[in-house]
C-alpha cells in the first residue's frame, strides 16, 4: 500500500518531558530516530516542549504518579500509576485526533491504550513496562488489543510472538553521551538506578553492598519505597550512601563517576540502564536469567540476587575487571546489537510491517495453464486497472465481463490484454450472470483448465495467491472452493471501510460459504450450474449451499488473497449496502431455508426481531407511557437489550483480537444495520408476493477512469 506521506506517528506516555525513567527515555530515543528516518512524529507528553527535538511535541497536563500512592487501589485503577495515567489520558482524549495519524505507539495501559486505538490508525504496544496486560486475566485487560507487538526481550517474543505480529527489538543506548570516565574514587562506588518499587529490590542492594566492606553506593530513582530505602541506606551506609534524582543530561557523567554497576531485579523487562553502564564500561552485577543473559551475553556478573552473599561476592569480583580491555568488551558489545540508530532501523523496518498489508510467503512465478479469470465490474475505474495488472499474464486466459460501464472500463480492460465480454443491457443485470457469462466464455478460450478464479473489479489478487490456491483442490479432489484473506486497501479512509475490513475477516477452515472472490473447481462449478442468474446479492453462498448438498467442499486458507476498495465514504453508502445483505438473507432463506438446510434462518430471525418485533414493541410501549407512566420499564429495557447485544459482540471481537474502540464500532453497526437490512428482507418477501423482480442494489459511485500505463 502506497501513500502519499510519510507514515504520520502518534507517541504517547504521561512522563515523556518530565522524568527520566526507563520507559520514557526509550520512548523518547524511539520518537528521535524515527522523525530522523523521514517520518512525520508527533509525540504526546506531560512535560515541557524542547527545542532540541526532531519531532513534534504537543504537551498534555498530568497529576505526578507520586501524588496518588495513598490512593485507594480499585479495578482498573489498580496502582498510583494507572492513576496518573487515567489523568493523562482525560487531557489526551481532548487532544489527539486519530484520523491525523497512520500509526500509534504506546507502552503504557490501560487508559492511553485506549485513546490511542480510538480511531482507526493501527497501533503498536511496547514492552517496556512488562507483559502483564497480555498475561493476567483482570476484567480490563480483556480490552486489551494491537495491531503490532515489539518485545524488548525474548521471553516476552516467545509467549506472544504467534498470537500478534510482533517483533523482538531491545532498547538502545547513544554511545557517544554514554562513555567511560577516569575513576577517581578512593574506594569502589556502587551505582544503582531504578525506580524505587518493591519488584527493584533496591533495599537487598543497599544490604548487599553493606556487606562488601568499604563500598559507597549512589542510588539514582525515586519511588514509594523512597523513605525505607534512604533510612536503610544511612543505618547502615552512613556516608558512603547517596541518592540522587537527576535530570537526563547529567546521567552520563553520573555513570562516570561510578565503578560498578548493581541490578537487583529478578524480572526485568527492558532496563535502559543495562545498555547504559555497558556504553561507560562498568561491570554489571545483576540477576541469573535467561534475559539478563540474552542482554549482556558475556559481559556481565550473574548471580542469584535473592543469595545476598553471592550479590556481595560479585562486587567484589567486579572491582577487577575494570581494565581497559574489559571496558572496550562492553562497548563492543553496545556497538553490535544497541546503539538507537540501529534500533532505530529495526522500528521503521517493523512499523511498515504493520501498516502494509500482509505478502504470501510466494510468487507467481510463471503462468498457471490450469487456470483461468474471470472478473466482474460495473464502473470501477482505477480499481479495475488495479484488478487486472495484479492478474496479466498470470494464467490460461483472463475475461473481463463489463456491467453497463460509462467510465472507460472497457477500453482499459482491452487495452490491459483482457477478453471483454459486455452484458446486454436488455437484460437487468446481476454478478452472478456477469460470472456465468464470464466463465462459459473462459472455457471457450481455455477449454483444458480445471480451475476458475472468480474476482470483483474493486480487488487487487495479491502475488502468490493464484499459486498457492491452485495447490489446495490440487491435494483434495473434494475440495471445490478455495478463498483466502481479503482487507480493505483504505480501511482508514471511513469508518464503513473499516467495518467492511473486519468482516472480511472470518475464520481460517473449512466454511460453509465463500464471497466473490474465490478459485473453483470447474467440475464442480459445471455440476451445480454455477451460480443463479436471477440472484441479486447473496449469490455465492446459495451456490455454495448447492455444492454441499453435492458433497463438495469449502475452505479458506491463511493466505492473502484479494486488496478490496469498498470506497464507503458515506452513511448512505452503508446503508444501501446493508439494505443489499437484508435482501441477500431474504432470498437464500426463501430458497434454502428449510430443513435441514435451515440456510439463513439464524440471520432472517435476528433480523427480524431487532430490526421489526423490538422496534414495535418500543413505539407501543413509548406511546404507553402517557397512558400510564410506570410502563416507561419497558423501553428502557429495550434500549439496555440492545446495548447488551452490542457489548457481547464487542467481547466476541475483542476476545478475536479486535481493538476496544474498533469492535465497540463494529457490535454497534452490526445492531444498527438490523434496520436496513429488515427493509431489504421485506422488500425481497414483498415484491416476491407481487411476482416482481428486485433491482440491482447498488452502494458505490462510478470511479473515476485512470490511464493505464
Amino acid at each position: 500500500m502506497s501513500m502519499s506521506h510519510p507514515l504520520r506517528i502518534a507517541i504517547a506516555l504521561p512522563g515523556i518531558h518530565r522524568v527520566a525513567r526507563g520507559a520514557e527515555t526509550a520512548m523518547e530515543q524511539i520518537a528521535r530516530q524515527l522523525a530522523e528516518s523521514g517520518l512525520d512524529v508527533t509525540v504526546f507528553g506531560s512535560g515541557p516542549p524542547r527545542n532540541d527535538q526532531p519531532y513534534h511535541y504537543q504537551q498534555i497536563s498530568a497529576i505526578a504518579r507520586e501524588n496518588f500512592e495513598r490512593f485507594p487501589r480499585i479495578p482498573p485503577l489498580r496502582s498510583h500509576y494507572a492513576w496518573e495515567e487515567l489523568t493523562f489520558a482525560a487531557g489526551l482524549l481532548r487532544r489527539f485526533r486519530a484520523k491525523d495519524f497512520d500509526l500509534t505507539i504506546g507502552c503504557s495501559y490501560p487508559f492511553v491504550n485506549w485513546v490511542l486505538r480510538s480511531g482507526s490508525a493501527k497501533h503498536i504496544y511496547i514492552t517496556q513496562n512488562g507483559d502483564w496486560p497480555l498475561r493476567h486475566r483482570k476484567l480490563e485487560n480483556r480490552y486489551f488489543g494491537c495491531d503490532g507487538l515489539v518485545c524488548t526481550n525474548p521471553q516476552f517474543f516467545a509467549r506472544h510472538g504467534e498470537k500478534f505480529c510482533a517483533t523482538l527489538i531491545p532498547n538502545g543506548v547513544d554511545d557517544a553521551v554514554f562513555h567511560p570516565g577516569e575513576s577517581a574514587n578512593k574506594t569502589p562506588v556502587v551505582l544503582m538506578v531504578s525506580a524505587l518499587i518493591p519488584s527493584k529490590r533496591v533495599v537487598d542492594g543497599i544490604r548487599a553492598v553493606a556487606n562488601a566492606g568499604d563500598f559507597s553506593l549512589v542510588i539514582a530513582g525515586d519511588g514509594e519505597c523512597r523513605n525505607e530505602v534512604d533510612e536503610l541506606g544511612q543505618t547502615l551506609l552512613g556516608e558512603r550512601y547517596r541518592r540522587v534524582i537527576l535530570p537526563r543530561e547529567q546521567m552520563p557523567e553520573l555513570y562516570r563517576s561510578a565503578d560498578i554497576f548493581l541490578h537487583m531485579s529478578q524480572d526485568e523487562p527492558s532496563a535502559n540502564a543495562y545498555m547504559e553502564a555497558l556504553a561507560s564500561g562498568l561491570p554489571i552485577v545483576t540477576h541469573d536469567w535467561e534475559v539478563t543473559r540474552w542482554t549482556l551475553e558475556n559481559c556481565g556478573l550473574f548471580v542469584d540476587t535473592s543469595d545476598l552473599s553471592s550479590v556481595t561476592a560479585a562486587l567484589g569480583r567486579a572491582v577487577n575487571l575494570r581494565k581497559r580491555p574489559d571496558i572496550q568488551r562492553r562497548r563492543d558489545l553496545v556497538a553490535k546489537r544497541f546503539t538507537w540508530k540501529s534500533i532505530g532501523r529495526q522500528y521503521v523496518e517493523f512499523l511498515h510491517k504493520v501498516i502494509e498489508p500482509a505478502s504470501n510467503e510466494i510468487t507467481d512465478e510463471k503462468p498457471l495453464d490450469d487456470v483461468g479469470v474471470v472478473i466482474i465490474g460495473r464502473n470501477e475505474g482505477d480499481r479495475l486497472i488495479g484488478c487486472l495488472k495484479s492478474l496479466a499474464g498470470k494464467t490460461a486466459a483472463m475475461v473481463y465481463v463489463d456491467s453497463g460501464s460509462s467510465d472507460g472500463s472497457v477500453a482499459a480492460a482491452k487495452d490491459l490484454g483482457a477478453t471483454v465480454v459486455e452484458l446486454d443491457r436488455n437484460v437487468p443485470f446481476t454478478a452472478a450472470r456477469a460470472r456465468n457469462t464470464g466463465f462459459r466464455r473462459l472455457l471457450e478460450l481455455a477449454p483444458n483448465i480445471s480451475f476458475v478464479q472468480f474476482v470483483d473489479g474493486d480487488c487487487e489478487v495479491r502475488d502468490g495467491w493464484l499459486t498457492l490456491a491452485e495447490r489446495q483442490p490440487s491435494g483434495d479432489s473434494q475440495l471445490a472452493v478455495v478463498c483466502g484473506g481479503r482487507r480493505e486497501r483504505f480501511p482508514a479512509a471511513s469508518i464503513y471501510n473499516r467495518l467492511a475490513d473486519i468482516e472480511w475477516n472470518t475464520p481460517i477452515a473449512p466454511a460453509k460459504s465463500c464471497g466473490g472472490d474465490a478459485m473453483i473447481r470447474v467440475a464442480a462449478f459445471k455440476q451445480v450450474g454455477g451460480y443463479n442468474d436471477d440472484i441479486i446479492a447473496g449469490e455465492e453462498p446459495e451456490m455454495c449451499v448447492r455444492l454441499r448438498q453435492a458433497g463438495w467442499k469449502i475452505e479458506r486458507v491463511n493466505a492473502e488473497m484479494t486488496l478490496h476498495d469498498a470506497s464507503m465514504k458515506y452513511f448512505g453508502q452503508w446503508w444501501r449496502r446493508s439494505v443489499r445483505a437484508g435482501h441477500a438473507y431474504a432470498e437464500g432463506f426463501a430458497r434454502h431455508g428449510a430443513p435441514p438446510e435451515r440456510f439463513n434462518a439464524n440471520q432472517v430471525r435476528s433480523i427480524v426481531f431487532w430490526g421489526m418485533f423490538l422496534p414495535v414493541i418500543f413505539v407501543i410501549s413509548t406511546a404507553a407511557v402517557f397512558w400510564k407512566s410506570a410502563l416507561v420499564i419497558l423501553p428502557l429495557l429495550i434500549l439496555a437489550a440492545y446495548l447488551a447485544m452490542i457489548v457481547r459482540i464487542q467481547h466476541r471481537k475483542i476476545d478475536a483480537g479486535l481493538g476496544f474502540a474498533s469492535a465497540w464500532l463494529y457490535g454497534f453497526f452490526v445492531m444498527l444495520g438490523k434496520f436496513p437490512q429488515m427493509i431489504g428482507l421485506l422488500q425481497y418477501f414483498l415484491l416476491r408476493r407481487m411476482g416482481r423482480r428486485s433491482k440491482l442494489i447498488e452502494y458505490k459511485s462510478a470511479a473515476a477512469p485512470q490511464e493505464v500505463a
